[in-house]
C-alpha cells in the first residue's frame, strides 16, 4: 500500500542531503580550504624571496584580495543565473 505525500513534503525530501552527500561536501571544503591556505603561503614566501621591498608581505594581501572579490562576483552571478533559470 502506497501513501500519497503532499508537494511540500516533496519539496521537503528533496532539498535534504544524504550522509554521503555532506561527508562528500565537507571533504571538498576542506580540500578546497587547504589548496587555498598552500596557494597563499606560497605567493608570500615567493614574493618576499624576489622583492627586496619593505612591503613584500603585502603584495600577496592585494593579489590574493582581488582573487576572492573576483571568485565571490563569479559566483555570485552563478547563483544570480541559476535561480532566474529554475524561479517560475
Amino acid at each position: 500500500m502506497t501513501t500519497k505525500r503532499t508537494a511540500s513534503e516533496d519539496e521537503d525530501r528533496a532539498q535534504q542531503l544524504s550522509h554521503g552527500q555532506r561527508a562528500a561536501v565537507a571533504i571538498a571544503v576542506a580540500l578546497g580550504m587547504a589548496v587555498a591556505a598552500h596557494g597563499l603561503a606560497g605567493s608570500y614566501v615567493t614574493v618576499g624571496r624576489t622583492t627586496g621591498s619593505a612591503f613584500a608581505g603585502l603584495i600577496p594581501v592585494g593579489i590574493d584580495g582581488g582573487v576572492l572579490a573576483v571568485a565571490r562576483l563569479f559566483a555570485d552571478v552563478g547563483v544570480i543565473a541559476i535561480v532566474s533559470l529554475i524561479s517560475p
